[in-house]
């Protein structure tokens, strides 16, 4: 009998334990700190990456381009470009680079986010302008663009084709915008800013 006892007492006092200690809380020991999430994403750690993105893109990307123009004639022993310098312009022509400015744009446009939320008025300016850059060369590439619903994610799965004049119009709204933003920042609470802002992170004045 004592042993039945102890048995109902031991089973109770785990029973107990178990229901106070089970929460989802205490079994959520899996986070890890080094894991990138959104919320934990800072304008710093996006800036350098997309703008050095940016950069490269517009120093290198753009042969093509530059052949199907005229701008460029490739040597005789290089092999040609072939859809270029033909003109024999598919439906795929230049998708490489209308994938990867977009894709570097929401570098911009999350940037910008984050920024506005942690009231950091520089990188939210950066984001603006950078954002701007991207959209206005796929303009000029390809007149009508997604824009105003572009980069939503779920929110705009097929967004729609917007008239090139008016993403231009709203470009430079957004530069404007991102110019004031930067002027009126205080440097001191934009962290790290002079080392991520990589095009004037010499600037001594930060």
């Amino acid at each position: 009998m004592k042993l039945f006892s102890k048995t109902i007492i031991i089973g109770t006092a785990l029973v107990a334990t178990l229901g106070t200690g089970c929460k989802k809380a205490w079994f959520d020991i899996n986070k890890d700190p080094n894991n990138a999430v959104e919320s934990n994403i800072s304008p710093d750690l996006v800036a350098p990456f997309a703008l050095l993105n940016t950069a490269n893109r517009t120093g290198t990307g753009f042969g093509y381009l530059n052949n199907w123009l005229g701008y460029w004639a490739p040597g005789a022993n290089y092999a040609p470009g072939v859809e270029e310098q033909s003109y024999n312009i598919t439906t795929n022509f230049g998708a490489g680079t209308f994938n990867a400015i977009y894709d570097n744009a929401y570098d911009y446009v999350f940037m910008e986010r984050a920024a506005n939320i942690r009231k950091q008025g520089f990188y939210e300016g950066i984001g603006k302008i950078m954002k701007s850059h991207n959209f206005a060369q796929l303009v000029d590439m390809y007149n009508n663009i997604p824009y105003f619903e572009a980069l939503q994610g779920l929110k705009a799965i097929q967004p729609k084709y917007d008239d090139a004049k008016a993403v231009y119009e709203d470009l430079i709204k957004q530069i404007d915008s991102g110019i004031l933003l930067i002027k009126g920042a205080v440097i001191a609470e934009n962290i790290n800013i002079a080392n991520a802002d990589i095009m004037f992170h010499d600037d001594k004045t930060m």
